[in-house]
């Protein structure tokens, strides 16, 4: 499985390396951050490097959150695909490959970035160790270091301005790093419900059963 569709899924975190000059209350400041918005949408840019920096994969795309639990990832370059959650299924379609995947939500990994950001701070918690801090700037950067060792990733660290995610980081075991930047981020915004349904295109092969 390459960088691009291990990382796409599991949307949506940051590995900050800035000073941070203030601590705070992480987990009050990231569920009032979670509670203020329902819905939201952005383009991103996305980077995968390895332990060395040097560049795997560039991809970008556009998003969007219907919280709770509907989740749509769309990737636009260098290759198109589509991942679609909502409360029921998983489905990812490669669309050059013309293959989509499926899997019930239950069978998921309840410890992905995805679920994470559409779940709530309860969810949350179960997983993760929050510590929060605020750098220079005043803006808000929540750290996740995840309770348990087998987890896929080592880090995960959100950064907000103004309750604005605005770059997110990954960094798993090996070392290597996905860092997202957003951009023409909206909140709140109307999103009709057909956006987090899926139905597989004619001629598709379809890997799964969905619930």
């Amino acid at each position: 499985m390459n960088y691009l569709k291990r990382f796409v899924l599991f949307f949506i975190f940051v590995y900050s390396t800035s000073f941070a000059e203030t601590s705070f209350d992480a987990k009050t400041a990231l569920n009032e951050i979670l509670n203020s918005f329902h819905s939201m949408t952005a383009d991103f840019q996305q980077v995968t490097s390895n332990s060395e920096g040097r560049i795997l994969e560039k991809a970008s795309g556009h998003m969007a959150i219907l919280r709770p639990h509907e989740f749509r990832w769309e990737t636009i370059k260098p290759n198109q695909q589509l991942i679609v959650m909502n409360e029921k299924n998983v489905w990812i379609y490669d669309i050059d490959l013309e293959q989509v995947s499926v899997h019930p939500v239950k069978n998921s990994n309840q410890e992905s970035p995805a679920m994470l950001l559409t779940g709530s701070l309860g969810e949350i918690s179960q997983h993760y160790r929050i510590n929060g801090s605020k750098d220079k700037n005043n803006t808000e950067i929540f750290t996740l270091v995840p309770l348990k060792e087998d987890n896929l990733f080592r880090r995960l660290t959100m950064r907000f301005n103004h309750t604005m995610l605005i770059e997110m980081v990954f960094q798993d075991q090996l070392n290597q790093q996905v860092k997202i930047s957003f951009s023409h981020v909206e909140r709140n915004p109307s999103i009709s419900q057909s956006q987090f349904e899926f139905k597989p295109p004619k001629g598709v092969d379809v890997i799964g059963t969905p619930s």
